[in-house]
């Protein structure tokens, strides 16, 4: 019995651990989804914000609901993290990338920054088809500016916009999806 309740906890955080995995996108530029098929990202999966016309969502509010009345910019986030340490913050910004496998990061960019979103504990997941939807995130800020992700998340190097500037990340609690 003990035997069965450690494999099912080792299973359980292997499938976790790669269930946020995918492969290092080449290259950051949004491709047509002709060529990509169906919108997907070239290797890893990850669907690229395009200017084609989105598509409504069905359910557009996801973890707890958004009660912090002042929006923070990216750039504030990044500039100032101390200002912000052990603070619930709200931001907004362009969804730019989703993961593919779960929903359960996301990654946000405005005119002044950009962000790598995750989902509280993997408590709620958005939709894998958010990409270029408004997001409104309330959540507590991680590290200020640093790799696109934690060793826990996904693989190193796997988020977009690795290796485009330092991002903001944040634990979300809450996040609105706007059309």
């Amino acid at each position: 019995m003990r035997c069965a309740a450690l494999l099912s906890v080792a299973l359980f955080a292997t499938f976790a651990a790669l269930g946020c995995a995918r492969a290092p996108a080449p290259d950051m530029a949004p491709t047509p989804p002709a060529a990509t098929g169906e919108g997907r990202g070239p290797a890893g999966g990850v669907k690229q914000a395009t200017v084609s016309a989105l598509r409504p969502l069905t359910q557009k509010k996801f973890g707890s609901a958004i009660t912090e009345a002042n929006t923070t910019t990216l750039a504030s986030l990044m500039s100032e993290p101390s200002r912000f340490a052990a603070k619930t913050v709200r931001t907004e910004g362009t969804v730019s990338a989703v993961c593919q496998s779960m929903g359960c990061w996301m990654e946000i960019v405005d005119e002044s920054g950009q962000a790598h979103i995750k989902m509280a504990g993997h408590a709620f997941f958005i939709p894998k088809d958010a990409s270029g939807h408004h997001a409104v995130v309330q959540g507590r800020l991680l590290n200020a500016a640093g790799p696109a992700c934690a060793a826990n998340d996904c693989n190193a190097g796997n988020t977009p916009n690795a290796g485009r500037g330092e991002q903001a990340q944040i634990e979300a609690t809450g996040v609105e999806l706007m059309d």
